[in-house]
C-alpha cells in the first residue's frame, strides 16, 4: 500500500514538475518553553498558518518517567490555541542540554517501557498526536542501540494501545552532513538506520551548521546545505516521505557562528526595518532564513516527495505583514490537498476466490470522482459513482480520488499466491496465560488447519487460534488453485492448565482437572481459596468461570519483620516509616497494624520519602488486623508509611537486635525513621523506634496470571446422553481406573464401537472395541472427555479424568 497526493502548481512558482507526490503537506513549529518572551510571544502567534506544533520540552528521569505537563509553563496555554486552531499537538523531549538521560533509559528495558507508557498516556489524557525525541546525539554504536530501543518500545505501546496510526513518532536530526562539507564526523553517523523503521517524521535540524564546514557559506542554513542533508539522510536510509526539513527562524553570525547562538530572533534583528529584513537572509552579519529561501526551500522538499517542514524556533516570529510562518503557509498551499485519501489496504491474494472487491474507504460525494488503474493502464476513468473495484486478476491496482484540482490516490498489490505467514514468537505463558496466534490472512475462500505438537486442533479452522496451554503449534493456509503454506510458532507455559467441564443440568457436579496443584478460586481478584489440588469437583448452578493460580515455587512468599507487637502506644502514626531495600521485583501482599479505629493508608514512597509509588486506604476496627495490598514493586529503596491515616495507630518502641532480612528479597531497617513536620517524609531521621508493622508480606518469582476454567450448563451435550447404569441391555459397560494417570481400560461383554470426545463435543478419536478388556487414552493430555460406547442395545457415554 502506498498513498499518493498529486496536485497541479501555480504558474507562478515556475517548478520543474507540475506533479507532486507526497504524504503530507505539515508546516510544524517547534515551541521551546524554557525561552525568556515565550509566554508573551506564544499568545501573538499565528496559529492558523501552522498544521502541526511541538511542545518543548517534557523531560524524563532516569526511569522514564515525566511530569505532569499541566504543571509545566505554557502548555496549558499552547494545547488551549491549538484545539481553536485545529492545529495538531506534539510534544518532545530532549534537546542540546538534556540529552544525556536517554541512553539511560534506553539500555533499561522496564525504563524504555515506561517511558513508552508515560509519553501514551500524556497523548491519551490531552488528546496530543505525536512525540518527538530530540536526542542531541546518540553519538556511539551503543547509544544508537539504545535510541532504537527507546523508539521500538514507543511503537509497540503505540500499537499495543491500537493508536499506531493515530500517533506519531518523530526523531529530531542534525544537518551536518557529508554533502555539506568534510568535518570527520557527521550527524548522519549518529543514528542507526534501523530507527527509521519505528518513526513517521525524520525533524531534519538543516540549521547551526558550521562556518567551515559549508565552505565559508555566511548563511548557517543556506539552500544548498538543505538539499545536501535531504540527499544524505535519504542515501542514509530514511524514506523520502518522512522527512521534514527544518528552517530557522532566528540568526547567526556570518563567520562566529559560536557566539550568542539563539540571542537573534529574526523578529527583534528586523525591528529597524522589517520589510527589508523580511525579502533577505539577513540583517548586517547576522543570517537567517528569508522570504525568497523559505519558499525555495518548501518547493524543494515537497518536489522531492518530502513531509513538510519544520520551525526552530516558531516563537521568533513576527506576528504582523513580515511573518516568516506565513510565508511557508503560503508557500506549502499549492501542494495541500483538499481530496480525502483513499486506503486500500494491506496487499491481497486472489487465491481460492474469483474476484475481490476492492474499497478505498471513500465515500461518493459532489465534485469528488474516482479513477481506477491497473499497472498504469486506466480501469475506470473520473467516474463519479465507482468507489469500488471488482478485480478479477492479479496485478497492481491504483485508486485516484479527485477533488478541487487535485487527487490523492493509493495501490494495493493482488498477488496469485498466498502471502507468507508469520506467527511470531517464541511465547511464554504466564501473564498473560494466553496467546492468540494471528495469521493476518483475510479475504474468502481459504481453509485453516490448526495442529499442537503435529497433531491437528480439532475445531480449530479460522485465521486465529488461542493457545492456552505449552507447545508447538503449526498452521496450514490452503486455497484452491494455490500452494498452500504454513507457519509454526513455539509456547513454552509457566502457568497451570485446565480443560472447561460440561454438566446436563444445575445442580451437577462439575470434575476440573489442573496440570498441577493449584488454588482454586470464584473469580480473578477472590482472596478466599475454594481448594487446593490438581482436582476440584465443584456443584453448579448455573455457567461459572473458576479460576485457577498456582501454588507452586514459581511464586514464593516470605513473611518477615516482626511477628508480633512488643507494646508501645498509640500515636499519630504517619510521622513513622519503615525502610524497605527491595533487592529484586517483588509483590507487597499484606501488612499487619494494630489501629485503633478509623481509615488507615498504608503508602510505599520512593527514598525521597514523599514521591508516592502505591497507596492504599482501609476502614479499620481497633486490634491487630491484616491489610492485603498486592503492590507490584521494583527494586529499589522504599519507605512504608501512614500519611493520611485518620485515626491512631500503635507504635512498637522496641527494636530487634539486626535488620530483617530475607537473602537476595529484601530487606528491612530493626527501626523506624521519623519526621513530624509536613510534608511529612522530606526530612525522615533514624528513630530508636521499631514503629508500626509486622508480618510483612512478599511475593517472589513469576507469579503468573489467574487462569480461567469455565464449566458450562448444556443438556444437549453428548455427555449427557449417559443411562445412569452399568449396563445397556443386557451388556456390562465398564471403564477403569477413573481418574487415570496413564491409560483406561473398557471393559465390555460384547464388541462395541467407541468414541472419545472432549468437552466442548469436539470428536477426538474412534476405535472399535471387542468383548473383555481394551486399553486406551494414554495418549491423551490431562483434562477431562467423554467416552461414548455404541453397543447393539443402545449407547452409554461415561466421563473420564486423566490426570
Amino acid at each position: 500500500m502506498r498513498n499518493l497526493t498529486q496536485k497541479a502548481l501555480l504558474a507562478a512558482f515556475a517548478l520543474v514538475s507540475s506533479t507532486v507526490f507526497v504524504q503530507g503537506q505539515v508546516v510544524t513549529g517547534y515551541f521551546d518553553n524554557s525561552l525568556n518572551q515565550a509566554g508573551t510571544r506564544i499568545t501573538q502567534l499565528h496559529w492558523n498558518k501552522m498544521t502541526d506544533f511541538i511542545f518543548g520540552f517534557i523531560q524524563p528521569d532516569g526511569s522514564g518517567n515525566l511530569p505532569d505537563p499541566t504543571t509545566l509553563n505554557h502548555f496549558n496555554t499552547a494545547k488551549s490555541y491549538c484545539q481553536s486552531n485545529n492545529v495538531k499537538m506534539h510534544f518532545s523531549s530532549g534537546g542540546a542540554t538534556y540529552s544525556s538521560i536517554f541512553n539511560t533509559i534506553g539500555n533499561s528495558a522496564s525504563a524504555s517501557a515506561n517511558f513508552a507508557k508515560e509519553i501514551a498516556d500524556i497523548l491519551e489524557t490531552h488528546g496530543l498526536v505525536g512525540f518527538d525525541l530530540d536526542w542531541e546525539f546518540p553519538r556511539t554504536q551503543a547509544e544508537q542501540v539504545a535510541q532504537v530501543n527507546i523508539l521500538k518500545a514507543v511503537h509497540d505501546e503505540f500499537t499495543a494501545r491500537g493508536k499506531r496510526a493515530q500517533w506519531e513518532i518523530a526523531i529530531a536530526v542534525g544537518g551536518e552532513t557529508p554533502s555539506v562539507g568534510a568535518q570527520g564526523v557527521y550527524h548522519t553517523d549518529y543514528c542507526s538506520p534501523n530507527a527509521f523503521q519505528y518513526i513517521d517524521k525524520l525533524n531534519i535540524m538543516s540549521y547551526d551548521i558550521g562556518y567551515n564546514i559549508s565552505g565559508g557559506d555566511p548563511n548557517h542554513s543556506s539552500y544548498a546545505d538543505a538539499q545536501a542533508n535531504v540527499t544524505d539522510w535519504v542515501a542514509k536510509g530514511c524514506p523520502i516521505e518522512k522527512i521534514v526539513l527544518g528552517v530557522p527562524f532566528y540568526a547567526r553570525h556570518s563567520s562566529n557562528r559560536g557566539a550568542a547562538i539563539y540571542t537573534h530572533a529574526y523578529s527583534d534583528l528586523s525591528n529597524s526595518n522589517p520589510s527589508a529584513a523580511f525579502n533577505s537572509d539577513n540583517v548586517g552579519a547576522y543570517y537567517y532564513n528569508g522570504k525568497a529561501t523559505l519558499e525555495q526551500k518548501v518547493n524543494y522538499i515537497m518536489q522531492q516527495g518530502g513531509a513538510g517542514v519544520m520551525i526552530w524556533e516558531v516563537t521568533y516570529d513576527r506576528f504582523d505583514q513580515y511573518s516568516l510562518l506565513d510565508v511557508l503557509a503560503d508557500a506549502m498551499s499549492p501542494y495541500q490537498c483538499s481530496a480525502p485519501k483513499p486506503d486500500l489496504g494491506a496487499d491481497q491474494s486472489i487465491c481460492g476466490v474469483g474476484s475481490i472487491t476492492l474499497d478505498g474507504g471513500v465515500a461518493r460525494a459532489a465534485g469528488r470522482t474516482f479513477t481506477w488503474k491497473k499497472g498504469g493502464v486506466a480501469l475506470v476513468t473520473g467516474s463519479a459513482t465507482a468507489n469500488t473495484y471488482n478485480a478479477t486478476s492479479t496485478g497492481t491496482y491504483t485508486l485516484e480520488v479527485n477533488e478541487n484540482g487535485c487527487f490523492q490516490s493509493d495501490e494495493i498489490v493482488i498477488t496469485g499466491t498466498l502471502n507468507a505467514i508469520d506467527l511470531g514468537g517464541p511465547y511464554e505463558l504466564c501473564s498473560p496465560v494466553s496467546v492468540t496466534l494471528n495469521t493476518n490472512v483475510s479475504g474468502g475462500g481459504k481453509t485453516f488447519e490448526w495442529l499442537k505438537d503435529n497433531v491437528t486442533i480439532a475445531g480449530a479452522t479460522t485465521s486465529t487460534y488461542t493457545a492456552k496451554r505449552a507447545g508447538t503449534y503449526k498452521v496450514i493456509v490452503s486455497a484452491s488453485g494455490c500452494a498452500a503454506v504454513q507457519a509454526t510458532a513455539t509456547v513454552t507455559s509457566k502457568a497451570p492448565y485446565a480443560d472447561n467441564d460440561t454438566v446436563c443440568k444445575a445442580g451437577d457436579q462439575a470434575s476440573l482437572t489442573a496440570s498441577e496443584s493449584v488454588n482454586w478460586y470464584s473469580s480473578e481478584v477472590s482472596s478466599t481459596i475454594l481448594a487446593t489440588g490438581t482436582t476440584y469437583t465443584p456443584t453448579v448452578s448455573g455457567n461459572t468461570t473458576f479460576w485457577m493460580g498456582g501454588t507452586g515455587a514459581q511464586a514464593t512468599q516470605h513473611t518477615t519483620m516482626k511477628s508480633a507487637f512488643a507494646g508501645g502506644w498509640q500515636a499519630n502514626s504517619q510521622v513513622y516509616g519503615s525502610k524497605l531495600t527491595v533487592l529484586q521485583d517483588l509483590t507487597i501482599d499484606a501488612v499487619t497494624l494494630n489501629p485503633g479505629g478509623g481509615t488507615v493508608t498504608i503508602n510505599l514512597v520512593e527514598s525521597n520519602g514523599t514521591t508516592v509509588v502505591h497507596t492504599k486506604s482501609f476502614g479499620s476496627t481497633s486490634g491487630e488486623q491484616e491489610f492485603n495490598l498486592g503492590w507490584s514493586v521494583t527494586a529499589g529503596t522504599y519507605y512504608m508509611n501512614l500519611v493520611g491515616t485518620s485515626g491512631t495507630v500503635w507504635v512498637d518502641p522496641t527494636q530487634d537486635a539486626s535488620n530483617y532480612s530475607v537473602a537476595g528479597v529484601i530487606t528491612v531497617d530493626k527501626n523506624c525513621y521519623e519526621d513530624w513536620s509536613a510534608p511529612y517524609g522530606n526530612g525522615y531521621q533514624a528513630s530508636t523506634n521499631y514503629g508500626n508493622f509486622i508480618k510483612l508480606k512478599v511475593t517472589v518469582g513469576s507469579a503468573c496470571d489467574r487462569v480461567p476454567v469455565d464449566v458450562i450448563v448444556d443438556g444437549t451435550n453428548p455427555s449427557c446422553n449417559v443411562t445412569g447404569l452399568t449396563a445397556v441391555g443386557g451388556n456390562t459397560v465398564a471403564i477403569y481406573p477413573n481418574p487415570s494417570q496413564d491409560q483406561f481400560a473398557l471393559e465390555l461383554s460384547e464388541s462395541a464401537v467407541v468414541a472419545v470426545f472432549g468437552t466442548s463435543g469436539n470428536l477426538l478419536s474412534t476405535f472399535p472395541a471387542r468383548s473383555g478388556v481394551t486399553n486406551f487414552g494414554d495418549q491423551l493430555s490431562a483434562g477431562v472427555y467423554f467416552v461414548q460406547v455404541s453397543l447393539a442395545d443402545g449407547t452409554k457415554t461415561i466421563k473420564i479424568v486423566k490426570q
